[in-house]
């Protein structure tokens, strides 16, 4: 069961950041020769499986508690509705 404290909200901001992990992994690819590469693929696909965790994870809130999740999922900012990956 999700923490009363944060809930959805708390989900929504990890999705974020798995986004900024994966932009993050993208810069350092583009901008520099000795980065691991190994690493960077790690990194992405770390970050993809949590955004995958989390929106499962708020399915699953979302049909404990409807009322709310509907409330948090149509604020949610623009940048996460669209299409993955960027083009």
């Amino acid at each position: 069961m999700l923490a009363t404290h944060g809930g959805s909200k708390g989900l929504w901001v990890m999705y974020q950041n798995a986004r900024t992990m994966m932009e993050m992994a993208d810069y350092a690819a583009k901008n520099s020769d000795t980065v691991d590469r190994l690493l960077l693929e790690t990194l992405r696909s770390d970050a993809m499986q949590i955004r995958v965790c989390v929106l499962m994870a708020l399915a699953q809130y979302g049909s404990r508690r409807p009322a709310k999740a509907c409330v948090s999922t149509h604020s949610a900012p623009p940048q996460c509705t669209q299409a993955w990956p960027p083009v």
